[in-house]
């Protein structure tokens, strides 16, 4: 498809982002673009195929979320804005404003309101350390639901040897913290059809412990980006609205609309890291050479089905055979699209996870 190059109006830039999209989505309708969806990708406010990932996406995704609800609520309520007026259309801007009204509510709790037009840095430190406040626990959120679907990830291999079914009731009896889950030997209760509970034992391996730690790490400096860059992006909004002289209203739309890029951020690293830990956790917990192919799933990308789908992989324990070889850790981290090798998550929001594949042997991997 020969490229498109249009130069938008600079007024565009002061939109507000539900005007934004809908300008976009007005060009790519009147060009015949095709959507994301059209062209085989998949939204990633979808849920997972697989329950249990499904909720541990949501939850992950609406604790990160919920956090940053109450920070813009607590802006709003210290700067004194009206809400009467707020389009409140992207998803959560409901909560933020039963946050508010809770907030106002609670006299005493902000002893005095902030005047914007007076003191502008003791403004941008006040919103700077309630941000933070807000914030500071997020490694702690990450650790909790890394640790969960990682062991997930390993339990997954005990339940494909006997044959049993994960139920959505495991999730909540798994440990939350790294000191946990380290505990040796680490039970837990696998359900076979009929209901009937199997106790089975599971020591973690080094591998699988070091494989784990790597997972808690990078996701919690993962959120840490994110959390930062949501920081300076609202003390930059309101510096804007200072330099400008916006009235109170259009600063109070522009923080809610600043949210939905937020949202979207919390709700893409949710699902990404997510996948990333538990397949990891999957190969650490898997003999090497273990043969292991992905589940098909709706809405797969041209990108997946080229170098995932209907194909069968050898597990290693260390980096190997970018083609043939998977191996905790591997990813598309810092290679072009044109380069990308098979790893699970392909990609930000990839959806599908490893099994192993009995029967097949190291040789016909090699064929192909």
């Amino acid at each position: 498809m020969p490229k498109l190059k249009i130069n938008l109006p600079p007024a565009l830039r002061s939109f507000r982002m539900e005007d934004k999209r809908l300008v976009m989505e007005t060009l790519s309708k009147a060009l015949e673009l095709p959507s994301h969806r059209e062209s085989g990708g998949r939204s990633m406010w979808e849920r997972s195929d697989d329950p249990l990932i499904a909720q541990l996406e949501d939850d992950f995704y609406t604790e990160l979320d919920a956090e940053t609800q109450e920070a813009i609520a607590e802006i709003v309520v210290l700067l004194g804005l009206p809400i009467d007026d707020i389009q409140k259309s992207a998803n959560g801007k409901n909560a933020i404003i039963e946050w508010i009204k809770k907030l106002r509510s609670k006299r005493g709790l902000f002893k005095r309101v902030i005047d914007r037009g007076k003191d502008s840095f003791a403004v941008i430190r006040k919103i700077d350390d309630t941000i933070r406040s807000k914030f500071k626990n997020l490694d702690k959120l990450a650790e909790k639901y890394i640790v969960r679907a990682a062991l997930l990830g390993r339990l997954r291999i005990e339940a494909e040897k006997a044959n049993l079914v994960l139920t959505a009731a495991i999730i909540s009896k798994l440990p939350d913290t790294l000191k946990a889950a380290e505990k040796d030997p680490f039970p837990f209760e696998l359900w076979d059809g009929e209901g009937e509970g199997q106790e089975e034992i599971v020591s973690l391996s080094p591998l699988e412990i070091r494989s784990m730690e790597y997972s808690v790490l990078h996701t919690a400096e993962k959120i840490t980006q994110i959390s930062d860059k949501h920081r300076a992006g609202v003390k930059e909004l309101v510096i804007q609205s200072q330099k400008e002289r916006w009235g109170a209203n259009k600063l109070s739309q522009a923080l809610f609309d600043v949210y939905g890029d937020q949202n979207r951020d919390w709700r893409r690293v949710a699902i990404t890291e997510l996948a990333m830990c538990t397949n990891d956790a999957f190969l650490a917990g898997c003999q090497e050479g273990d043969i292991v192919q992905v589940a098909s799933v709706p809405g797969t990308c041209r990108h997946c089905q080229r170098l995932l789908e209907g194909k069968t992989f050898i597990v290693s324990h260390k980096p190997g055979n970018g083609d043939t070889h998977i191996w905790p850790g591997k990813s598309n981290k810092g290679r072009i699209t044109a380069n990308w090798w098979p790893c699970v998550p392909l990609h930000p929001h990839c959806r599908h996870r490893w099994f192993r594949v009995p029967g097949r042997s190291r040789r016909e991997v090699n064929k192909r």
